[in-house]
């Protein structure tokens, strides 16, 4: 993955069914965000998948006597109150006219991607590791780098770290 990548592999049974199938690292390779967008297309999966809810409050037929025939719904309360459950505005994807998004830029999908992950990346603050648990680490990073005949690298990256 590209630096600066967002997760190290997707968490979500059907995101790990979409990366086998959509090759991450030839995404990766195109741009940074391709996790963002394969994230995107598993929620579309996912709410997909889970169905439409039929329940006495999802059909509104309250709402719909109340209104009746010709009446206005998008005043009712009941529709206040739920149309956001039924709408799915997409994050990344773009619903502009093809002249609107020619206007605003024509920003590719690639590049909100990009934005997102590195979005994603400027908002999260790690907590610092206690130096007992980074020492343990660096231990067991240096133990790795010993037995696979790279100790000379991680002595100089350790060095620069403060943990070799």
């Amino acid at each position: 993955m590209g630096a600066g990548s967002v997760s190290a592999r997707p968490s979500h049974p059907i995101e790990q069914r979409l990366a086998r199938h959509v090759s991450l690292q030839v995404l990766d390779e195109q741009f940074d965000g391709a996790r963002i967008v394969v994230r995107r297309i598993a929620g579309n999966v996912r709410r997909m998948v889970g169905g439409i809810e039929v329940s006495p409050e999802t059909l509104a037929l309250d709402a719909i006597r109340e209104v009746g025939p010709g009446g206005n719904y998008l005043a009712h309360s009941h529709t206040l109150h739920n149309f956001r459950r039924g709408i799915w505005m997409p994050t990344l994807a773009d619903r502009q006219s093809r002249d609107m998004w020619e206007i605003g830029g024509a920003k590719p999908i690639a590049v909100r991607a990009r934005e997102r992950a590195q979005e994603i990346l400027d908002a999260h603050h790690a907590q610092p590791m206690s130096a007992e648990r980074r020492q343990a680490v660096a231990t067991v990073v240096r133990e790795i780098c010993e037995r696979e005949g790279v100790l000379q690298w991680w002595e100089e990256v350790g060095s620069r770290c403060g943990t070799s």
